[in-house]
């Protein structure tokens, strides 16, 4: 699954850019330039913690 719909969906689950940022350890900017499209790639590493993350919120399986 792609980056920017897997931080759209921890958006719509009602967390915040600085959240998400927060427990992935990147900055505000950078998930919001993620889940906008700006930056269309990001590290295996920061997919990873944002795939974590959607798991622990159980956005997905």
């Amino acid at each position: 699954m792609r980056i920017q719909i897997l931080l759209n969906k921890l958006k719509d689950s009602g967390m915040t850019d600085y959240e998400i940022g927060k427990s992935i350890c990147v900055p505000q900017s950078t998930v919001n330039r993620l889940r906008n499209g700006i930056h269309k790639s990001t590290s295996y590493e920061r997919y990873e913690a944002v795939v974590k993350l959607a798991k622990e919120k159980e956005i997905i399986q």
